[in-house]
């Protein structure tokens, strides 16, 4: 599948916030994908022995207590990418596909900010998303 956004969340991988959102027309379908926060996901889920922010590991426990701080202070946080589709003007469906427990303005150790993903994720679920409209538009002509 060829990518059909075309801008990005946060201005090319810049800082993204809740309720960014970007758009694509596919097929005479407007599909608008928007981030959500994601309130069910935690670094703390991860700080466990041999996890990805395992604060007792020697080699890399500092710097995973950093990042669990920098979450704490609301530097950075996990998303949900959440598409809606609609047709003239019409919404067929306003969560017709999404994934979450996606980080966003994640600390890099360049201090850099690659939010680029979101993107990625946003053309990924594209296809399931149309799929989801045009079920419900069938079932409309239908009635």
């Amino acid at each position: 599948m060829d990518n059909r956004f075309t801008s990005s969340f946060g201005d090319g991988g810049g800082y993204v916030c809740a309720d960014d959102s970007i758009t694509a027309e596919v097929d005479g379908f407007v599909v608008t994908a928007r981030l959500e926060y994601d309130p069910d996901s935690s670094p703390r889920e991860y700080d466990a022995d041999g996890c990805c922010f395992d604060t007792s590991d020697p080699d890399h426990g500092e710097e995973s207590a950093a990042i669990i701080a920098a979450w704490d202070n609301d530097e950075w946080h996990y998303f949900g990418v959440v598409l809606s589709v609609a047709k003239e003007g019409v919404e067929l469906d306003d969560h017709a596909a999404s994934l979450w427990g996606i980080e966003g303005n994640f600390p890099r150790k360049d201090g850099g900010l690659d939010n680029s993903y979101f993107t990625e994720t946003a053309n990924e679920l594209l296809d399931e998303a149309l799929d989801s409209a045009k079920a419900v538009l069938a079932r409309l002509i239908a009635a």
